[in-house]
């Protein structure tokens, strides 16, 4: 009987360590190599997400920068961004973001054919963004499309004034 309970003990003693053991290893490996295998591969997933996928062509803008001048706080600000597609596929525009809620772009949600022309709306809403003496505004909207690079940018820029009360 005693010797049962002796190899119960060594047996419940051995996993523990084994346990640990096996614990140490794994924390180990997440806190060295396993973490980075990760991030490279979280990387290079971001950059095939980021390269264009399918058939691809250009686009071509008359402008890609809009200087809108001195406006009052409070004026909404439009600009109409003409492009051509300059490739021969037809063109696809995933999406069109501004960098803020204030900078709201409206886009053709149709295939633009080779050498036909389309435009990017975009309207920035200046409330609450100027000062007295007129402050220095740059919003940015970001056009995707499957074009190579995958991201174009459109600037809209100028001073917004607050009105003298």
């Amino acid at each position: 009987m005693k010797q049962i309970v002796g190899l119960l003990a060594v047996m419940v003693l051995l996993s523990f360590v084994g346990c640990k053991g096996a614990a140490e290893t794994e924390k180990k490996a997440a806190t060295s190599g396993g973490t980075q295998s990760n991030e490279v591969t979280t990387t290079i997933t971001e950059k095939k997400d980021n390269a264009p996928t399918g058939p691809v062509t250009k686009i071509e803008f008359e402008e890609t920068v809009y200087d809108f001048g001195e406006v009052y706080e409070g004026e909404k600000v439009r600009h109409e961004f003409v492009f051509t597609n300059v490739g021969d596929e037809p063109l696809v525009i995933e999406n069109a973001k501004g960098g803020c809620g204030c900078t709201v772009p409206e886009w053709p949600r149709e295939p633009i054919p080779p050498g036909g022309k389309g435009k990017i709306v975009v309207e920035y809403n200046t409330k609450n963004h100027g000062s007295p003496e007129g402050r220095k505004q740059t919003k940015r909207v970001t056009v995707t499309a499957n074009t190579d690079p995958k991201n174009t940018f459109l600037t809209v820029t100028g001073i917004v004034k607050k009105k003298s009360s």
